[in-house]
């Protein structure tokens, strides 16, 4: 898996988009964008705002090789292959499940949801 923000950060110098405008699509601050690139993750539905903002496909990010068991490549970034409704529904309901799973388990430890804005400083 690439650096999502490096990667985030050169699809939209490649595009020529303003970092502003990208910023604003998505929902945030321009300084929180910046804040972005350097981070190698973030919330999966910020991610996914900001592929759509930016033109980013996911798959650019996620890219693993799929080996047959004769060893040819059946998806990678050396290939550029298509991926199916079905299988971008699974791994939207896979990242869903780890979110939930991060969720109880932040509970059980008492602990509070990063991304909410009435987080209290611990």
């Amino acid at each position: 898996m690439k650096h999502i923000g490096q990667a985030l950060k050169n699809q939209i110098e490649i595009s020529n988009l303003r970092k502003k405008d990208v910023a604003e699509s998505a929902g945030i601050s321009y300084n929180y964008l910046s804040t972005l690139f350097k981070q190698e993750s973030m919330d999966c539905l910020l991610f996914e705002k900001l592929c759509i903002a930016s033109g980013l496909s996911p798959m650019d990010i996620f890219e693993t090789d799929i080996k047959d068991p004769d060893g040819s490549i059946v998806r990678g970034a050396s290939n550029n292959a298509n991926i199916s409704v079905g299988e971008v529904l699974a791994l939207r309901e896979l990242l869903a499940e780890k979110e939930r799973l991060i969720r109880v388990l932040m509970a059980q430890l008492g602990l509070q949801d990063g991304t909410n804005s009435e987080q209290r400083a611990y």
